[in-house]
């Protein structure tokens, strides 16, 4: 083999110091470059990995959150509508209430209107009945042609008419 290589034109000691150069480059690259940049690149890869398990935490923050405000505004929406449902019940109360104190001053109205007219006639009869006793009085003057001053006479006739509407009455 020595003389293939002799033949080629190859020294084996330039190999030999070839190989063992290179192995100590390797050795120094290893030791200089591929340490410090492979401690860099697992300082980069363990940031990355601690990014990713904050974003992942705050997603799940995040989306808790979202639950919880979602919650409250279904109970807001809850709320509103009973709200609003409790403001149609009293109002349909209030409604009620207010035609039923309507009804009620009607009634009255009406009762105060039968009363006033029921005076009204009861005044009217009594001018009927002061009228009329007056006619009789001088209807019996005439007849029988004396003045019927007395007040007893007049309360006489007075009595008379009562006792005859009564009867009507």
């Amino acid at each position: 083999m020595e003389q293939l290589f002799e033949t080629l034109g190859i020294d084996t000691q330039v190999i030999l110091a070839n190989i063992i150069s290179f192995l100590l480059l390797l050795w120094l690259l290893s030791k200089v470059l591929v340490r410090p940049i492979s401690g860099m690149l697992k300082e980069r890869r363990e940031e990355i990995e601690s990014s990713f398990r904050r974003i992942e935490e705050e997603n799940a923050r995040i989306q808790q959150e979202q639950a919880r405000l979602q919650q409250r505004m279904d109970q807001i929406e809850a709320e509103a509508r009973a709200r609003i449902e409790q403001a149609g019940v009293e109002g349909a109360r209030l409604k009620e209430q207010m035609l039923a104190e309507a009804r009620e001053a009607v009634e009255r109205m009406r009762q105060r209107g039968v009363q006033e007219i029921e005076q009204e006639r009861d005044k009217a009869l009594a001018q009927i009945r002061e009228h009329v006793a007056d006619l009789v009085a001088q209807a019996t003057e005439r007849i029988i042609g004396q003045t019927l001053d007395d007040p007893g006479q007049r309360s006489l006739i007075q009595r008379t008419l009562e006792q005859l509407s009564g009867g009507r009455n």
